[in-house]
């Protein structure tokens, strides 16, 4: 079983995934919130009844899947909507992130949580914290490539998370992401050097 997490998370398209990915292709076994997000609000998941009952089946696809993009613009223009979400999908993500977190054998595990900055502590399994971070340009360059979002969608989402400052101040390491791909894989070598000795460490410790 592991014994050392490392949370990994950034603002809107940071890198995030990205970085994730390249500390799965070197043996370290990974952990997504946004995934664990999707698996229980799929229609076989946990909370789907429950969301779908509290929305209405306006949400809902032709297939019966929960429609994300409708979803996400109730929740981004109805606060008591989205906080009552956050109330509710939150905590069986945590849990279901920590269950995994316990069965998992490499020597440590990464795990994105976009969100952490704005969890208040309610990760405390949680070892170290990695911070992917670039400049808010970049960002938005970023988010139009991958989601087709406008600068303006952009910047909506991001003055709804905890700014860069305060994010960058939670963290253990800070990898800056406005390179290319090799010289990010090279950053995240040396991180990946550095968490298995920290971790060999906090076994010996145990």
């Amino acid at each position: 079983m592991s014994t050392f997490a490392v949370a990994l998370t950034g603002g809107l398209a940071s890198g995030k995934t990205t970085v994730l990915n390249m500390f799965h292709s070197l043996g370290i076994e990974t952990l997504n919130a946004d995934q664990t997000a999707h698996d229980i609000t799929h229609v076989n998941g946990i909370a789907y009844s429950n969301i779908v009952q509290h929305f209405g089946q306006d949400i809902l696809l032709p297939n019966k899947q929960i429609d994300r993009e409708k979803l996400r613009h109730i929740i981004f223009n109805t606060p008591r909507e989205k906080k009552w979400l956050e109330n509710y999908v939150h905590p069986l993500i945590r849990k279901r992130l920590f269950e995994q977190f316990l069965s998992s054998t490499s020597p440590y595990v990464v795990v994105e949580i976009p969100l952490l900055a704005e969890s208040n502590n309610t990760y405390p399994w949680i070892n170290y914290v990695l911070v992917i971070d670039c400049d808010e340009q970049t960002q938005y360059q970023r988010a139009k490539q991958r989601s087709g979002l406008s600068v303006e969608e952009s910047k909506k989402i991001v003055q709804q998370q905890q700014t860069r400052q305060k994010r960058n101040m939670m963290a253990h390491d800070i990898l800056i992401n406005e390179g290319d791909l090799a010289s990010l894989l090279s950053k995240v070598k040396i991180l990946h050097e550095k968490y298995l000795h920290v971790s060999k460490s906090v076994q010996l410790s145990l």
